[in-house]
């Protein structure tokens, strides 16, 4: 077991030794790159889109998030009519940080007591293990009658 920083492109070889001593030096040279580290994705998986409903639905949706080396938290923001933005956590990571996580939330639209021609805006926000944020784009619930 090892552990090896890559700070740029090249290649190795493993060689190992036995216990008197003796180097045997593997056959196949590897390869091996840097990457700079990518931003996380976040997307909705459900709905995934504006959605119109009833104000007395409850409404599924369903945040995920993908990095490169870990995702730290997923949460759901939202608001109603324009008001004082709301947060859900979705994910708080408590030490391992995961590559891919999906959180759910129910908006009981009941409990919002909208009305037709009201709307409950919402985004996903993912933050990876190396404090990059990304968002998703703004969706909206539409109170139909």
């Amino acid at each position: 077991m090892g552990k090896v920083t890559v700070d740029r492109k090249t290649t190795f070889q493993i060689e190992l030794s036995n216990k008197d001593g003796e180097t045997y030096k593997g056959l196949e040279e590897f390869r091996m790159e840097a990457t700079e580290d990518q931003k996380p994705i976040v997307t909705f998986v459900k709905p995934g889109r504006d959605y119109r409903a009833a104000n007395t639905e409850e409404v599924f949706t369903e945040a995920k998030a993908d990095d490169d080396f870990g995702i730290k938290s997923l949460e759901v923001f939202y608001s109603v009519n324009g008001g004082k933005e709301q947060k859900v956590d979705l994910f708080k990571s408590s030490g391992a940080t995961p590559k891919e996580i999906s959180g759910t939330h129910t908006f009981f639209l009941e409990e919002f007591k909208v009305k037709p021609g009201d709307f409950v805006s919402y985004y996903a926000q993912a933050i990876d293990s190396k404090d990059n944020a990304v968002k998703t784009d703004l969706y909206f619930i539409d109170i139909r009658p």
